[in-house]
């Protein structure tokens, strides 16, 4: 599809119900899903506004999360929405399932309406822009010198953790690849102070990144 002077390829999946309710034919559905997942640059998570996000959205989200895709939530049928009281629900529920991706957008959309299909493809757009950025050596290994400063591994094994540099390999994830002495030895807190440091400083405050360490 051809939108002003961006071409986007949709990918659609069949709607997947409740656990519980997964028929034969829907649990191909759900396999396709898990294709898509793969093939897609960028996930558009399509929740109803009535229902509200299911277990399965957040399976979904999850397994997208654990390949490093980036999500969109994208609400549909807010229309339906009559009171402050159904809205603040949804809030809450959105909260509850997707807590473990707080980073990941969300668009409230009518397609009925065609309401929010613009902030919907400004978004897509942003997120691809993000999932294909590439940052210059020297300008990630002085910001990694200033996290260094402020916050250091804890030692390993009465051994000094250092990480000494570190570089970006790949894209479509972002990935970066650092050198350390004891790269067993950096726990997921740290990893995780990593992670979201340089997501903060590099601008990919929508999607996940991936690093890996390596020992030099």
């Amino acid at each position: 599809v051809k939108i002003g002077d961006d071409e986007f390829i949709f990918i659609d999946t069949a709607g997947i119900r409740r656990r519980g309710k997964i028929k034969d034919i829907e649990y191909y559905s759900y396999l396709r899903a898990l294709d898509s997942i793969d093939r897609a640059d960028v996930v558009v998570l399509l929740v109803d506004a009535e229902e509200g996000p299911t277990d399965r959205d957040a399976k979904i989200s999850g397994i997208a999360l654990e390949k490093f895709k980036p999500v969109i939530i994208a609400v549909n049928k807010i229309d339906k929405l009559q009171s402050q009281k159904s809205w603040e629900r949804l809030h809450r529920e959105l909260d509850l399932n997707f807590d473990f991706i707080p980073y990941a957008p969300r668009v409230f959309i009518s397609a009925k309406e065609k309401k929010g299909l613009d902030e919907l493809l400004r978004q897509i757009k942003d997120l691809y822009r993000q999932y294909t950025k590439k940052v210059k050596t020297g300008e990630f290994n002085r910001a990694l010198k200033e996290l260094m400063e402020i916050h250091q591994p804890p030692v390993y094994k009465n051994k000094v953790v250092k990480i000494y540099y570190g570089t970006q390999v790949k894209t479509k994830p972002p990935t970066f690849l650092l050198f350390s002495n004891y790269p067993e030895g950096i726990p997921k807190s740290f990893r995780r102070f990593l992670e979201n440091r340089l997501r903060e400083k590099f601008g990919f405050n929508k999607i996940p990144i991936r690093i890996v360490f390596k020992k030099r």
